[in-house]
């Protein structure tokens, strides 16, 4: 009985270190098109739609609106390019201004974050449905 048992405990060591050491790079799961499901800035959430794109040649295109509390809804049309630095962190240039944003990416979500002595800007994105 107690040798089944750590076979079982090896089988399951096996299957989390292979869930833990995954190869996709936050990097490849940014790519596609999301729902642009939120967005704080330093702690005023503002109202959005419209949809975010990260494209496998380093380039994004946000398109959409946003309406913060009190004020009138403006259009958002952002445009630049986006590399991974590392694990968490993506750079976004629009402008040519570089900022660096946390990233945290599952397969329907993800959260930007950017910090600075004010406080953080916060983007929600939601996978898009695919059509077809």
């Amino acid at each position: 009985m107690q040798h089944a048992a750590r076979r079982r405990f090896a089988v399951l060591v096996a299957v989390v270190i292979g869930a833990c050491s995954s190869t996709t790079s936050v990097g490849e799961m940014l790519l596609g098109t999301w729902s642009i499901a939120g967005f704080d800035d330093h702690g005023t959430p503002g109202v959005t739609t419209g949809t975010w794109i990260f494209r496998a040649d380093g380039t994004f295109d946000a398109l959409g609106t946003i309406t913060y509390p009190g004020e009138p809804t403006d259009s958002l049309r952002v445009s630049g390019t986006w590399l991974e630095r590392s694990e968490t962190l993506v750079d976004l240039t629009v402008a040519g201004e570089t900022t660096v944003w946390e990233v945290s990416v599952s397969a329907n979500a993800a959260l930007l974050i950017f910090r600075d002595d004010d406080g953080a800007v916060r983007i929600t994105l939601e996978k898009a449905p695919t059509t077809g």
